[in-house]
């Protein structure tokens, strides 16, 4: 067999498993070898049969996503299973085999045609294919009697002894009911008139129904063999047996046998029921039988004549009589079926369709169920059949189908080119109607769902409203909130389509910004009449500060392309102020996107916004400059390119509002200085990006101010603090170092309580800092701050000795100074229990002494 004439269910199972697991490693050549390998003519069915069967197991078999549905794949798993497995013992499929290997051994029974072992084997699983549904021949397959504990279907296993072997003969003797049982229904079901002749006689019974092979009767109808029907019911066969697909009329209309269907109409008594006659009607409605349909209606047409003629001669005769045939009712519904004419319909069977619609006698309700003919014929995609429906039962298009749908709004969202297409050329069709505001239309539906094809078709009619909203969003929103690309290109093509109207919290074009969607933006932006600086009716983020917040770089530059982009538009941030039990106070600040690209840290951004001419780079937030913003993250990135910016100003400072001011405060139980934030309400300057910089010790931003040609080393804050009093109080030497080598005018320049540099690196312990300053020539050891301390005090209050002695060392260094309590160096060292340290001063001061009245005498010596 060839493996392309496989189910393809089954064909793509039995390649995976046949490919080496390294076939990425191969050559374009050996795959093309592979695959030829395993496309070849094989000449065993259980070659190929072993690997799709192992793949596939018991569990994935008959898994809801991999179970097989077509009759002819299942049929096929069975009968190569059954050549595979026939030896395996006390097993489902070892009962096929012996049942075919019985009939097949039979060499006295007389059959029209010689079948061998295999042949046999195949009619017998043609046979239960037949007999049984889908779930019963699955579970006989993976052989798994816990998945289908039915004991009827296992009751065969008890037939097993009926032979003793698969090989056992009966010749010369006389055929019993047991061996009729399975040879009967296989016979009836080849059509073989010769062997079903020679069974009945010897016992078979017609009737009989054998729990696997099924009925004979059935199997005859089901292969439309009407010659062993006849000879059946001969022999006191029921016509009124029933399988898996209902009544004998019921497989003949399934099957589409129409000469069954004649025969059993013809010899039908009173036994079938109008329910079903009305299910034979709809299975051949269904599998588009048009002849086993147009006999159904011939016979139900000279039924009716032959009621209407008893009636009238019972009326002639002066009493009623009343008819005997059975009638089929053309609108039954079946359960989960619906009706002949749904069924029809649902299989796009036109022909059928319309003998059904041109009888008077078919009604049909069209409500909101899912069996209605015109919803499955919209479904479906038949636009012949939804214009037939609509002018044989005088319909109006515009009427609710579903829901809140419209025929052209439910044919819009199902995708349905074709009977969209159909009803926007009738006259009477409005594109825009809808029962209420509320429901949708169906270009938005058509939009949502993503029919490409449906939306061009709409935007063809000039009558359209492409503005409309529907269930809070439009057209156009909707395209780009689920990036349907084309679908924005065919709506921006319409004139009358405004791109800046919004349902939503967002624009279109602030949508797109949003999602990153740079081609839609694109597209949006080409629009002339698209406002790029429209924003968010709260917030204020326009398209561009979303963007930036999201860090999408190559959308800000497609906005930043259109020459109307403000890139100085704030947006608005709301803030809570306070939170009482009956009142909430929210404040709203501005919010820039400059700011924005600072704050998310988006470089790109930044650097695509400062391109701008018109950019300001010294926006406020929250009293913070941009390139402040930068220095407090550490940002280097962005430091750079602010400054590469041509109106940077690197001395701004902000406004904090309240602030807290930050002053040197030692309690009486505090053995030092503490650095202590006191909450202050009122306005003053923040601090300069230098300061930022020093203070935190950051080296590379500082290098990078400082080569600023417009850089201030000379500047100090409102509390006259110098960018060196700050790199003392960050404590990096290097920083410290480099403002060093760039000025050294401010190195003594005091604070507002007096504290310097010197002080400042003293009191934290900055050793490295202080042997730097006293390097310098032009430091002043001996300045005091607003209570009298010089640094000399702060290192004996701390006990630093080694700054003690550094500071001791200075030629200009005094240590009589005494501070606003009268405590010169060597007494606060003796007051907090330092005597080592009080010693030293001492020594020192001794040594200053004998220094300088021997140059005081020297000098008024030489000087007379």
């Amino acid at each position: 067999m060839s493996l392309q004439s496989l189910p393809f269910e089954i064909l793509t199972q039995i390649i995976q498993p046949l490919i080496p697991s390294n076939w990425n490693g191969f050559s374009t050549d050996s795959k093309t070898g592979v695959l030829k390998l395993r496309t070849v003519c094989r000449s065993f069915n259980h070659v190929v049969s072993r690997c799709a069967l192992r793949k596939l197991g018991a569990v994935a078999l008959l898994s809801l996503d991999r179970r097989p549905n077509k009759i002819e794949t299942i049929r096929w798993l069975l009968l190569t299973k059954a050549k595979m497995e026939y030896s395996s013992q006390r097993s489902p499929v070892e009962y096929l085999y012996r049942c075919a290997s019985f009939v097949a051994s039979q060499t006295h029974w007389v059959f029209s045609i010689v079948r061998g072992d295999w042949e046999w084997l195949s009619t017998v699983c043609d046979a239960i294919v037949a007999s049984h549904d889908r779930k019963w021949v699955l579970n006989l397959l993976v052989g798994d009697s816990c998945i289908f504990p039915g004991p009827e279907a296992w009751e065969f296993y008890h037939e097993l002894s009926f032979t003793g072997a698969a090989e056992s003969k009966v010749d010369g003797e006389a055929i019993t009911a047991a061996h009729s049982t399975v040879a009967l229904p296989l016979a009836a079901f080849r059509g073989d008139e010769e062997g079903v002749n020679m069974l009945l006689p010897g016992g078979g019974n017609p009737n009989m129904c054998h729990p696997v092979l099924g009925k004979a009767l059935y199997n005859a109808a089901y292969n439309n063999h009407v010659h062993i029907i006849k000879l059946l019911a001969k022999h006191g066969g029921s016509l009124e047996t029933s399988g898996r697909f209902g009544t004998l009329v019921e497989v003949a209309c399934w099957q589409g046998h129409i000469k069954t269907l004649q025969y059993l109409l013809g010899t039908m008594p009173v036994r079938e029921s109008k329910k079903s006659l009305g299910k034979a009607l709809l299975l051949g409605c269904r599998n588009g039988h048009k002849k086993v349909v147009h006999v159904l209606l011939q016979w139900v047409d000279s039924m009716r004549e032959v009621d209407q003629t008893w009636r009238e001669l019972g009326s002639h005769l002066g009493f009623k009589l009343v008819g005997t045939q059975p009638q089929i009712d053309l609108n039954c519904s079946i359960i989960n079926e619906g009706t002949p004419l749904a069924a029809a319909v649902a299989n796009g069977n036109e022909p059928i369709v319309r003998m059904l619609t041109a009888r008077d006698d078919v009604h049909q309700h069209f409500g909101r169920s899912r069996f209605c003919p015109l919803w499955l014929a919209v479904k479906q995609d038949h636009a012949s059949i939804v214009g037939l429906l609509l002018d044989r039962y005088q319909l109006q298009p515009n009427f609710i189908i579903k829901r809140d749908m419209t025929l052209l709004c439910a044919a819009a969202g199902l995708g349905s080119a074709s009977v969209v297409q159909m009803l926007l050329q009738r006259s009477d069709i409005d594109p825009n109607f809808r029962a209420q505001e509320k429901h949708t239309t169906p270009l938005s539906l058509a939009v949502l769902r993503g029919h490409t094809e449906v939306v061009r078709l709409l935007l063809g009619r000039e009558d359209i409203d492409p503005n409309i909203s529907a269930k809070d969003w439009r057209p156009l929103e909707k395209a780009v909130h689920k990036g349907h690309e084309e679908i924005i290109r065919l709506l921006l093509m319409r004139q009358d389509l405004n791109p800046n109207l919004h349902e939503t919290p967002f624009t279109p074009l602030g949508a797109a910004a949003r999602l990153g969607l740079k081609d839609i933006v694109q597209m949006l932006l080409e629009r002339p009449d698209t406002d790029p600086n429209l924003g968010h009716p709260d917030s204020g983020h326009t398209p561009l500060r979303l963007a930036i917040i999201r860090h999408w770089p190559h959308v800000v530059r497609e906005l930043l392309q259109r020459k109307d982009v403000d890139p100085n538009q704030p947006g608005v941030h709301a803030f809570m102020v306070s939170e009482l039990p009956l009142r909430r106070e929210i404040e709203r600040r501005p919010f820039f996107p400059v700011i924005d690209a600072v704050s998310v840290g988006s470089t790109d951004g930044l650097q695509q916004i400062l391109s701008q001419e018109n950019t300001n780079a010294n926006e406020y937030h929250e009293g913070q400059t941009p390139l402040v913003m930068a220095v407090q993250n550490r940002r280097i990135d962005m430091v750079r390119v602010l400054l590469e910016h041509p109106n940077i100003d690197v001395n701004q400072t902000g406004t904090c509002e309240p602030y807290h001011d930050e002053v040197h405060i030692r309690t009486a139980e505090s053995t030092s200085w503490s650095y202590t934030p006191t909450l202050v309400l009122g306005n003053r300057p923040g601090p300069t990006p230098l300061f930022i910089a020093c203070r935190k010790g950051y080296l590379e931003i500082v290098s990078l101010l400082i080569q600023h040609p417009r850089i201030n080393l000379k500047m100090s804050d409102d509390r006259s603090r110098t960018a060196f009093w700050w790199a003392a109080w960050g404590g990096n030497p290097e920083v410290f170092t480099l403002l060093l080598k760039h000025c050294r005018e401010h190195i003594n320049t005091p604070d507002f309580e007096g504290w310097t540099a010197l002080h400042v690196a003293v009191n934290w312990g900055h050793g490295a800092i202080v042997d730097m300053l006293m390097g310098c020539v032009e430091l002043y050891p001996n300045a005091v701050n607003q209570d009298g301390w010089t640094a000399l005090h702060l290192a004996v209050d701390r006990g630093r000795e080694a700054i003690a002695l550094k500071l001791l060392k200075h030629p200009k260094i005094d240590i009589t100074c005494k501070n606003a309590d009268g405590q010169m160096a060597m007494d606060l060292a003796r007051w907090r229990g330092f005597e080592r340290l009080a010693d030293l001063v001492q020594t020192r001061g001794r040594r200053l002494g004998r220094v300088r009245t021997t140059a005081k005498l020297f000098f008024s010596k030489y000087s007379k």
